[in-house]
């Protein structure tokens, strides 16, 4: 478990929102913490690789699902109106 800090041992945080804000262990805030990528082992950072890859595929495929869906809707409205 990270030290706790002034600025964060006050505000009754979880472990996570501790960890957040006090910039410690693997991720912080939205990115990924430069410390953990400059000490981890080269199968440490295969895991993560592919990981992030997988995130991002599955990302990706929901934007696409829901850029379909918009579409599929937009379809049906235009039509509703132009019958209407």
């Amino acid at each position: 478990m990270p030290k706790k800090n002034s600025k964060t041992s006050n505000l009754g945080l979880t472990d996570g929102f501790h960890r957040l804000l006090s910039n410690a262990g693997k991720y912080w805030s939205n990115g990924m913490d430069l410390r953990f990528l400059d000490t981890c082992s080269t199968e440490e950072m295969s895991t993560l690789q592919r990981d992030t890859n997988q995130l991002m595929a599955r990302t990706v495929s929901m934007l696409m699902m829901l850029l379909l869906v918009v579409l599929v809707m937009l379809v049906v409205l235009v039509a509703v109106v132009v019958v209407s």
